[in-house]
């Protein structure tokens, strides 16, 4: 599924404001990475969140669908909400998208797993997280991570 950040030439959204949490998870001295398995690029990991749940619950359950993996701490890195921040779906929904973001550490002694959603996780250094073809709509938070400087980022 596409996105977009910024890209004049982007779908005009047909469907509501989409809300989900997005993952910077740090694990083995690195950032775990998601190959996506609609269109192949990279991403960290995430989901929506569903009506009724609260944000605590859509972490767990989002970690743990997308890689196997439990919440051992997490931080609040920033919301990202910039209207220009757009995915399209192959149903044909067209979704601006606010994500809720967090560097998650997981619980000692589990490894990712891939799900249905993902070709491979990969377990990158810094360094190189910031050198990869990020997909579109995750570059904000990428680009935050990256120059984090304990203040929470809304963008």
């Amino acid at each position: 599924m596409p996105s977009y950040y910024r890209n004049p030439d982007a779908p005009t959204p047909n469907r509501p404001f989409k809300i989900g949490v997005c993952f910077i998870v740090e694990m083995d001295g690195g950032i775990l990475v998601d190959r996506r398995e609609d269109d192949g690029s990279l991403a960290f990991t995430g989901g929506t969140l569903e009506d009724g749940e609260s944000v605590e619950d859509a972490l767990a359950r989002e970690l743990f669908e997308e890689t196997g993996l439990e919440v051992s701490s997490a931080a609040f890195l920033g919301v990202f909400s910039d209207p220009t921040r757009i995915v399209a779906y192959r149903d044909g929904a067209v979704h601006r998208i606010l994500s809720l973001a967090f560097v998650i550490v997981p619980r000692p002694g589990t490894k990712p797993r891939i799900s249905e959603e993902s070709l491979e996780l990969l377990v990158v250094s810094t360094d190189r997280l910031r050198e990869l073809p990020f997909w579109p709509a995750h570059r904000p938070i990428r680009d935050a991570y990256l120059a984090f400087d304990g203040n929470v980022v809304v963008a």
